[in-house]
């Protein structure tokens, strides 16, 4: 007679040892989930500033070339166009674009240190707004206007009456060109936020800012002149440096850079 021996059944649970490394392993699998989230956040967090300072630079130089195209050299009621000026003091008669110096971090050595270079310029006169600049084509002192949108354009009263103003805008004496005595710059506001904002004004008005980028460390426009002719004449070079910084302090840098033949260069 064959004996049966019980045999031994294994409790169901898991042993203290073995609870242990369970707990070990979890952990060392949430700390990598944990330095990989973290890893990818700080990526993140790189790209997005990077990008952003990068589309701000696209953007500003886009709206400077669309402005600046028609800008030319001239001497419009007496004063001598473009002029640059630096620390945010526009000298004498431009003295109306000055504004208090912005804000600068950079430090010597840095790739964007360097002096605030603002402009000031004018532009043709569109006095009837139909996109095309005024010329005085007779050379009679009054240009040709559509004041009355016929489609003719002459410098008879019902052209323009109401529109043309020589107190208020300068004709070329060579080319008949009108220019507007209005004077347009770019200048760097330094505002209540602590951001540096490129301001595009009308006659030194900060009524008439329109904000154009931020983050700005600093901007040079220059002339033929100020740039010791390493630009040709009736040129200007643009320059604009941004920097701004990620939650964790961390610094990034992009500048842009373009050179623009003036409208009678």
């Amino acid at each position: 007679m064959m004996r049966a021996y019980p045999t031994k059944v294994r409790r169901a649970g898991l042993t203290l040892i073995e609870l242990i490394l369970v707990a070990v392993v979890l952990g060392l699998l949430a700390t990598m989930l944990v330095e990989a989230s973290t890893t990818m956040g700080r990526v993140t967090s790189s790209g997005n500033v990077q990008g952003v300072l990068q589309q701000e630079g696209e953007k500003a130089l886009k709206r400077i070339l669309a402005d600046m195209r028609s800008a030319g050299t001239a001497t419009v009621n007496g004063a001598a166009y473009p002029i640059v000026f630096d620390g945010g003091t526009a000298p004498p008669p431009y003295g109306a674009n000055s504004h208090p110096p912005a804000g600068q971090e950079a430090e010597p050595g840095d790739p964007d240190e360097g002096v605030m270079r603002e402009i000031v310029f004018v532009l043709p006169a569109d006095l009837d707004s139909d996109g095309r600049p005024e010329i005085d084509v007779d050379g009679d002192g009054v240009p040709e206007l559509d004041g009355d949108g016929d489609g003719t354009r002459t410098d008879e009263s019902g052209d323009t009456d109401g529109l043309w103003d020589p107190t208020q805008n300068t004709i070329d004496a060579e080319t008949g060109l009108v220019w507007a005595h209005d004077e347009v710059s770019y200048v760097v506001i330094t505002r209540p936020d602590g951001i540096n904002y490129l301001e595009r004004r009308l006659n030194g008005d900060a009524a008439t800012a329109r904000r154009i980028a931020r983050n700005i460390e600093r901007v040079q426009f220059d002339t033929a002149l100020s740039s010791g002719f390493e630009i040709p004449l009736d040129s200007v070079r643009v320059r604009v440096f941004f920097r701004d910084r990620d939650s964790a302090g961390t610094l990034y840098r992009h500048d842009v850079e373009v050179v623009l033949r003036l409208r009678n260069g």
